[in-house]
């Protein structure tokens, strides 16, 4: 399914005198070529699969998944000036394509589902991809909630559980993302999701040109979390907080900032972690076990009062960054 001839991304900008705009965030894409290794990357099959596009900016990125078979792609985008582009675009894509104004953070999940409002509703996909350019300053509060969502099956994830993410983000972020640094997003995210590093896109690729390079990470769902799906996020970004709060230090000494010795000697020895240990060096999973821990505690009644307590710091700083 080939779109028709279309003006070209960058006689778009000009025709309907589009700048990117920092307060936004906003790096265009203007080569089909990069479009379209974006869009195999996303996947070689998208049959039966529905497309969320995040910040589709001018559509170049839409453009290269339409032109590789998508056939039911949502984009949501919070910028009004580039909507006659995305428009056009929506009427050549003969119904594949539907533009939501708004901000990603806010946008409601049915209506990224059902867009149309059509009865009876679509149906449910098989598979959900979940891409976009992200904004730096969007990435990390992003992700943290898809991964909520994902954990706590709600929103896009209640019915949909066969995800896969494509995301060009800066390249410093993405290897954070992809655990070259390990920290508290990393994390997250590897416990429900297996992350890889796909290729970096120079600056030059972009316009206009940043000042650091792009790169493009992939996260596929696990079909078994390492998270355990009776424990929340919030817990495991409790032991997550503490153990990077210092980071090169010996994750005893980390996890003290936080808890209590006793409670620190207790969670180690349950999940047969050497003390001496740094949290850039353990698995995922052990964070994850510590989590599941600290999770059965409080329901047991043992620390009650301290998790309340420690969720509410969490939010606090999460509110803060």
């Amino acid at each position: 399914m080939k779109l028709p001839p279309l003006p070209s991304v960058k006689n778009l900008l000009n025709i309907y005198n589009i700048k990117a705009k920092q307060q936004l965030g906003q790096h265009f894409i203007l080569d089909p070529n990069t479009a379209a290794k974006f869009a195999r990357t996303v996947t070689s099959n998208y049959e039966n699969s529905l497309v969320l596009e995040v910040g589709p900016g001018v559509g170049s990125l839409t453009r290269g998944i339409l032109q590789a078979g998508a056939s039911r792609v949502v984009a949501v985008e919070k910028d009004p000036l580039v909507l006659p582009t995305l428009n056009q675009l929506k009427d050549a894509s003969e119904d594949r394509l539907n533009i939501i104004p708004g901000d990603i953070l806010k946008v409601d999940p049915a209506l990224i589902l059902n867009p149309t409002n059509s009865q009876p509703p679509p149906d449910v996909p098989n598979k959900l991809h979940i891409v976009g350019n992200l904004p730096f300053n969007i990435a990390s509060p992003l992700i943290s909630r898809w991964m909520d969502d994902m954990a706590a099956r709600r929103g896009l994830f209640t019915t949909i559980n066969n995800v896969e993410f494509t995301l060009l983000v800066q390249r410093e972020f993405g290897e954070r993302m992809a655990s070259k640094e390990r920290g508290r997003l990393s994390i997250l995210v590897e416990s429900l999701c297996h992350v890889k590093l796909a290729y970096y896109l120079p600056s030059e690729a972009f316009v206009p040109a940043p000042k650091v390079e792009g790169c493009v990470v992939k996260m596929v769902q696990r079909e078994q979390p390492l998270l355990d799906r009776n424990v929340s996020t919030d817990t495991l970004r409790i032991v997550t907080t503490a153990a990077f709060n210092q980071r090169r230090k010996k994750l005893r000494t980390s996890l003290t900032s936080r808890f209590s010795p006793e409670l620190v000697s207790q969670l180690l020895q349950q999940v047969d972690v050497d003390p001496d240990v740094r949290a850039v060096n353990l698995p995922t999973e052990k964070f994850c076990q510590m989590a599941k821990v600290l999770q059965e505690m409080e329901r047991e009644g043992k620390l009650e009062k301290d998790m309340k307590l420690w969720r509410l710091k969490e939010q606090k700083e999460q509110t803060d960054e």
